[in-house]
């Protein structure tokens, strides 16, 4: 069994393109349904699995071939929106913004990432803001193979 170390460096040598530490980036692990929050701060979309440790502008996924990760987005930020990015909509799937449940709950947005190896950008959309336009940040997701797997 490789170690955490030699599976990266196999990664990034097989996907230069993904090189991203787990440091900069929210890991996502497994095939089933996860909870994402996701806040805006300093005009950077930060994510967190458990609303104490945040992490900014990515998040990375180790994916396996037969299947894609299903997500709750818990948006904490009020008036934001994922949307897929323009130049490649049917990458990403977000769904509609959903209003909270309960009184005091936040909105949520379910959502799903193919099993396809690569770095997917998709758009944050902001609320306008002192009669600006909608504004959008970038941050990302990037899937790798489980294990640095063969392509």
């Amino acid at each position: 069994m490789m170690d955490r170390a030699h599976q990266a460096a196999t990664k990034t040598a097989k996907h230069p393109d993904l090189a991203v530490s787990d440091d900069e980036a929210l890991p996502l692990s497994g095939n089933d349904p996860l909870r994402v929050y996701v806040r805006i701060t300093n005009n950077v979309a930060e994510f967190s699995s458990d609303k104490q440790t945040w992490v900014p502008k990515r998040m990375s996924w180790e994916c396996g071939d037969e299947y894609a990760l299903y997500i709750t987005y818990v948006l904490t930020t009020t008036g934001i929106e994922l949307v897929p990015p323009v130049n490649h909509p049917k990458q990403l799937w977000f769904s509609p913004v959903l209003p909270p449940e309960a009184p005091g709950d936040n909105s949520t947005q379910l959502g799903s990432i193919p099993p396809v190896v690569g770095t997917f950008h998709f758009r944050v959309q902001l609320p306008p803001i002192d009669g600006h336009p909608l504004r959008y940040i970038d941050p990302q997701i990037v899937v790798t193979p489980i294990n640095g797997g063969d392509d």
